[in-house]
């Protein structure tokens, strides 16, 4: 398994603190972050959306404050 799909897995495996911790750690891998995230938020938006929606906020809050910053 390579160094990329380690982080994918782990990414994929971590709770919502971790998850935000290797997104603004592994900035090339962003997009792929993304998708994971959609793709867990079709899943779970049966179940309970909150969490997703928490976290992709999240993410769109700190990304609009390093445009900002530029």
């Amino acid at each position: 398994m390579s160094k990329i799909e380690e982080i994918l897995s782990e990414y994929e495996k971590g709770d919502m603190n971790k998850r935000l911790h290797l997104f603004l750690q592994f900035r090339d891998l962003r997009r792929e972050f993304l998708e994971i995230e959609l793709k867990d938020c079709k899943y779970k938006e049966f179940t309970n959306p909150i969490p997703c929606r928490s976290f992709l906020r999240t993410v769109s809050k700190f990304s609009a404050q390093l445009v900002h910053r530029a």
